[in-house]
């Protein structure tokens, strides 16, 4: 597989678990507001938030499905035989590694960036919302992980963090990418923080499978064996879009095999 392919393919299971987390918000909010927890004004303005995120996100769904529609044949052929091969075989962890630029991020955990942004304006969006940045900068920082710029898909994740502290998609991507930066430079106090994040994120919504999945790798790194099997178990709970669940599938399959468990079923064989 390419690397363009592969990428794709991370960028359409990221895209379709924010889909199922926005249809889910927008749901939260209706029954908040007929239950008469939420304002009119307040349902509103998440509803107007999530439904423009979320027509952002299933149109670049549709640009990506259509995209991946057109790989070569050959390309497809020699997918299916890597996929196939034992000797092609590769754990999650390492997949999703490759999106760290390692100098990048060495730098990162000691000084900010303050490189201006893409789509930011010299004067920076006042003009916006609170909520108008917050919808703009997750999917700038997403097509920036995209890109594999995860220092600036950092601080854009540590904007909407300041303006939202318990956002759990940029809870659930700045641990991520914190913690894997730090672990490949032994900082144990930013591994932490990252682990931190993530958790967090799987407290504030225990059905975001994403958050779940990162969580039983932080686990699993750890040795903590019990804990890494309760995340994936959490995380097919969560009931993860096909494509993310043939991602990370072979991991967690592997993982239940190793600890001498039965594995899941809808995990194959």
């Amino acid at each position: 597989m390419s690397a363009n392919s592969q990428t794709s393919k991370e960028d359409l299971w990221r895209l379709e678990d924010e889909a199922t987390f926005l249809r889910r918000s927008l749901e939260d909010a209706r029954l908040e507001f007929e239950a008469g927890d939420l304002e009119e004004k307040d349902y509103e303005l998440l509803v107007n938030r999530d439904k423009e995120r979320l027509e952002e996100v299933e149109s670049a769904l549709i640009r990506l499905r259509e995209s991946l529609a057109q790989m070569s044949d050959d390309e497809k052929i020699k997918h299916d035989s890597e996929k196939k091969s034992p000797k092609h075989s590769r754990k999650w962890m390492v997949l999703l590694g490759v999106i760290s630029l390692i100098g990048a991020l060495v730098i990162f955990l000691f000084a900010r960036s303050s490189t201006r942004l893409p789509g930011e304006s010299g004067s920076g969006s006042l003009e916006l919302s609170t909520q108008q940045q917050i919808t703009r900068e997750l999917g700038q920082a997403q097509t920036l992980v995209s890109a594999n710029q995860p220092l600036k898909a950092l601080r854009l994740y540590d904007m909407v963090l300041n303006k939202d502290p318990k956002n759990v998609i940029a809870l659930t991507e700045w641990g991520w990418l914190e913690w894997q930066a730090a672990k490949q430079i032994r900082n144990a106090t930013e591994e932490a923080q990252g682990d931190a994040a993530v958790s967090e994120a799987t407290q504030l919504d225990p059905k975001f499978a994403l958050a779940q999945f990162y969580l039983g790798q932080i686990m699993w790194s750890a040795k903590d064996t019990s804990g890494a099997l309760t995340h994936y178990q959490a995380f097919l709970n969560d009931k993860p879009t096909a494509t993310l669940l043939a991602g990370a599938g072979a991991t967690v399959r592997e993982a239940f095999e190793s600890a001498g468990k039965a594995v899941p079923p809808g995990l194959g064989t």
